[in-house]
């Protein structure tokens, strides 16, 4: 039997440990991305390019900005 405190805590979600996925890779490579998908279709690479930038910089921690716009990207090439 669980106890019911397990039963009935609150929900708590899982995050994967995409900052070392994102971090690992360079400007030039990122921007790459970007580039060969379809994003600049959608986004400006102005837009696109200060994400990636103020991540690099360290002026923001955009893991899961990138990550969604990747995932999109990935979507949009899958959906042609």
């Amino acid at each position: 039997k669980l106890p019911k405190s397990f039963i009935y805590r609150t929900k708590t979600g899982f995050n994967p440990p995409l900052d070392g996925i994102i971090d690992s890779f360079t400007t030039t490579e990122l921007k790459q991305l970007f580039e060969d998908s379809k994003l600049y279709h959608y986004l400006s690479e102005t837009y696109c390019n200060k994400v990636i930038i103020d991540h690099i910089e360290k002026n923001a921690n955009n893991t899961y900005k990138i990550y969604q716009l990747l995932f999109l990207s990935k979507w949009l090439t899958a959906n042609d």
